[in-house]
């Protein structure tokens, strides 16, 4: 089965490895120099703004994309729900998603922005993982609890704008470069895409 998936998907596996080079190419490229300046350019419009209650917004936000919150609501789902499918397939999810995000932090090997306004943990700053891992692991949580349309209509858009929040709120915070999220969302949109296909395909009728 395992062959089967992957042959499936090769399409979004070579997409991620194909931006992971691309990713790393630029870093050492001439044109590292002009995106950093533009990072640079976004974090000095942020100093405009800083607040203290922005400030504590996007810090309760960016708590939300800390990796012990996926984990708990994991633990969760295998002690609450019988079918162990939804935890197998969600755990699943968040662990290619945690993968593609330490490997690429330590293939593109980026030093993180100077002007922080919380600690960080470590040096890397490519991509930012807590965008990529929120994209990837609340979207495909919502999309396999919401398997009724009607709910998912109303209740993916409230997921994606938390999305969206934690995102931002590693730019305000200054633990990430603007680039480093947006380059967060290119791969996790083929990697989420890929990781509906395996569900659709593979798991949905297991959950019915």
């Amino acid at each position: 089965m395992i062959k089967k998936i992957l042959k499936d998907n090769l399409f979004y596996i070579l997409i991620e490895v194909i931006l992971i080079i691309i990713f790393y190419l630029l870093k050492n490229s001439f044109l590292y120099d002009k995106i950093i300046s533009f990072d640079y350019r976004i974090l000095s419009y942020r100093d405009f703004i800083v607040d203290e209650k922005f400030t504590l917004l996007f810090r309760n936000l960016t708590f939300l994309g800390e990796y012990y919150i996926p984990i708990l609501i994991l633990v969760c789902i295998f002690i609450f729900i019988k079918n162990k499918n939804y935890f197998y397939i969600n755990t699943y999810n968040y662990a290619s998603c945690g993968l593609v995000a330490y490997l690429t932090k330590i293939i593109v090997d980026r030093v993180r922005p100077e002007f922080n306004l919380i600690p960080y943990p470590d040096r890397y700053s490519f991509p930012s993982g807590h965008t990529l891992t929120s994209i990837v692991f609340y979207i495909f949580l919502c999309y396999v609890a919401t398997i009724n349309k009607e709910s998912r209509k109303y209740l993916m858009p409230i997921v994606i704008f938390l999305v969206f929040g934690i995102s931002l709120s590693r730019i305000y915070l200054g633990v990430h470069y603007f680039s480093d999220v947006v380059g967060a969302i290119m791969l996790a949109i083929p990697l989420l895409i890929m990781n509906i296909n395996i569900f659709n395909k593979y798991v949905k009728e297991k959950l019915q």
